[in-house]
């Protein structure tokens, strides 16, 4: 990871005219970014086997496209928030205690900015990680897309040891006859990826969201190999309430 600081200022550095650059907004939300990669780095001992405060603990780290949806899923699940506006994320992580088969789970939930710009250091946040949640938009096929040419490539070359789940989230907002991904494409995808698990997910309808991290702890700490099948995640109790107008999250 020393290489990828290096590398990231010997880029940044190497212009002539950097110094009328010092007052950019894009400049100064780079060098966060940096600063926030580097703590993050320096507090990583966290995962699987590891116990804090009496329980089991594991880091999930969650990657795809920007705008598909990531940080949604997060906040709806730890927060129950549903934000609207969207506010690309550079580097965010927080911890979240989950009930779960009356055990305490210690959930570190890493989120990572989508954005190219960030692929020099978005790779700072991987590092022991146990699960990784490849997520795209269902109704964004070249978010689906990017998961084999891009994130699964990147995770693989980073991390290969971690677990992957794939998660097509805004699923509220598939249509019918459009060109959308489909569940049996993402069925096919995990198959393909050798992901343990396709889920489909909606922050805003609170569809699968449960589902989605209940599956990284049992890939995690379960004895028995985890069957690479999708799981439910459209009870029919949802599925009228989806016919109605939502909101969209527009986060990551």
């Amino acid at each position: 990871m020393t290489e990828e600081i290096v590398n990231y200022f010997n880029s940044i550095s190497s212009s002539n005219e950097w110094g009328k650059y010092l007052e950019d907004a894009d400049v100064r939300e780079k060098a966060e970014a940096l600063q926030n990669a580097m703590l993050a780095f320096s507090d990583m001992n966290t995962g699987a086997g590891k116990i804090e405060n009496g329980k089991k603990a594991l880091k999930i780290v969650v990657v795809g496209d920007g705008a598909v949806g990531k940080t949604c899923l997060l906040l709806a699940f730890s927060k129950g928030e549903i934000p609207t506006a969207y506010v690309p994320t550079v580097f965010e992580n927080f911890s979240h205690v989950m009930k779960y088969k009356n055990e305490e789970f210690i959930l570190h939930l890493w989120d990572t900015a989508g954005q190219e710009e960030y692929d020099r250091l978005r790779p700072l946040s991987y590092a022991d990680s146990d699960v990784v949640l490849l997520c795209f938009a269902v109704n964004n096929r070249t978010s689906f897309d990017n998961i084999s040419t891009k994130w699964e490539p990147e995770i693989k070359h980073y991390i290969d040891t971690a677990k992957t789940v794939l998660v097509g989230l805004k699923v509220d907002l598939r249509k019918d006859g459009s060109d959308d991904v489909t569940k049996q494409e993402g069925d096919d995808l995990c198959q393909k990826l050798g992901c343990v698990a396709y889920i489909e997910a909606s922050s805003v309808a609170k569809i699968g969201l449960n589902e989605v991290f209940e599956k990284s702890v049992d890939c995690i700490f379960s004895n028995k190999p985890v069957p690479k099948v999708s799981a439910t995640t459209q009870p029919k109790s949802q599925e009228s309430t989806q016919q109605k107008k939502k909101s969209k999250c527009l986060l990551q």
